[in-house]
């Protein structure tokens, strides 16, 4: 039998399915702090907080 790719080949060595479950995924929502194009001064502390959704 040949595999076309890596992981069929590894699954049908170990006589395994593909999971058929949803993979996880996020979208990029908007900035919370320090927006696109902000400038921070060099050697500036900050903490850069993302909101993002969960699909």
């Amino acid at each position: 039998m040949i595999h076309r790719n890596l992981n069929e080949a590894i699954l049908a060595y170990y006589d395994a399915e593909m999971p058929t479950d949803k993979i996880p995924q996020m979208r990029f929502v908007g900035d919370v702090t320090v927006g696109e194009g902000e400038a921070i001064p060099p050697n500036t502390r900050f903490v850069k907080t993302w909101r993002v959704e969960n699909s």
